[in-house]
């Protein structure tokens, strides 16, 4: 209750008095982890689930927490290997084969993924989670008529599952059925006015139909319901510069650097709108606060180099 209610501090010195009084009561220490897990601190985590897997090995909420703090590690090829032990000491579960996959997906292995998504369903046919997944991938593979089949009946279910609309719209988009993509994103925007990704979406897509108009409008929804959203800072402004309307393009992003000074991001994105203008003199030292701001700022170096190589400044281009 405590930690439902946002008292986790409150709620770990419950539960260290728990695993002190009774150290094989193994969903205290399970707990004790995933507080560590949502603090980032896996090392403490790890430790901590020692006390439930030496106690059961075969403990299927510490195997699992212990793989996804693997995964969030970048121990992918670990978590595999765990996993796959999850999926032949309980064969007929499918969130163990739903999280091999998900490592899998994490590791680039793609087809073995796809193989054990497929398996979680035939398991689970309704597992919401393994079929948007799977759509995911096949969306980004071009597979999009499957994905589209199996995302429909999620998407029409009552209450509607968000995920599934949002992905069904992205799999007409893929497949060239923008109007289809465009009303999902209506109905969405209607059902969530302050969710500001969703007129981004939106606008993304009616730009794609040529309707700068309503693209403007739906990014200038987005950035009225969050400010600092940079995604659709970043869209009004590509859409300023191509049309040409530069010192729109800059006030809007000078007015967000105003806020927040310190942000790399937006400078380079005011670099962008002065290379632009031509005005390469003011983008270079832009680009040069960006990277202040932010040294292992990989665009930046690459847009400073593409400024020297234009400039025939090349021993600058070729260090940066």
């Amino acid at each position: 209750f405590k930690i439902l209610t946002g008292d986790s501090a409150a709620g770990k010195l419950l539960l260290e008095d728990v695993v002190k009084k009774a150290p094989d009561y193994l969903p205290a220490w399970i707990t004790l982890a995933q507080l560590d897990a949502d603090d980032k601190k896996y090392a403490d985590a790890v430790t901590l689930l020692g006390n439930v897997l030496s106690r059961d090995p075969q403990n299927l909420e510490g195997m699992m927490l212990k793989g996804r703090l693997e995964l969030q590690q970048g121990q992918t090829a670990q978590a595999i290997t765990d996993f796959e032990a999850m999926t032949r000491i309980f064969p007929k579960l499918p969130v163990a084969f739903y999280q091999l996959a998900m490592a899998q997906l994490a590791n680039n292995e793609t087809t073995k993924a796809v193989a054990n998504l497929n398996q979680a369903l035939t398991l689970n046919p309704k597992y919401g989670d393994a079929i948007l997944s799977l759509a995911e991938v096949q969306i980004r593979s071009g597979n999009v008529a499957p994905a589209i089949a199996s995302l429909k009946p999620l998407a029409q279910q009552q209450p509607p599952i968000v995920p599934a609309r949002v992905l069904l719209a992205e799999a007409y988009r893929a497949q060239g059925s923008l109007d289809s993509a465009v009303q999902i994103y209506r109905d969405l925007e209607k059902a969530y006015p302050k969710d500001p990704q969703l007129p981004l979406l939106l606008g993304t897509t009616l730009l794609q139909q040529k309707n700068n108009t309503g693209a403007r409008a739906e990014f200038d929804q987005a950035l009225k319901l969050a400010p600092d959203y940079l995604p659709a800072l970043e869209q009004a402004v590509n859409l300023d510069l191509m049309e040409k309307q530069y010192a729109n393009a800059q006030q809007r992003v000078q007015q967000q650097i105003g806020q927040n000074p310190k942000a790399a991001a937006l400078q380079l994105l005011l670099a962008n709108v002065l290379v632009a203008r031509g005005d390469t003199n003011q983008a270079e030292s832009t680009l040069l606060k960006a990277i202040e701001l932010e040294p292992d700022s990989q665009p930046a170096y690459l847009m400073l180099a593409q400024l020297y190589t234009a400039a025939n400044q090349n021993q600058k281009a070729l260090a940066d």
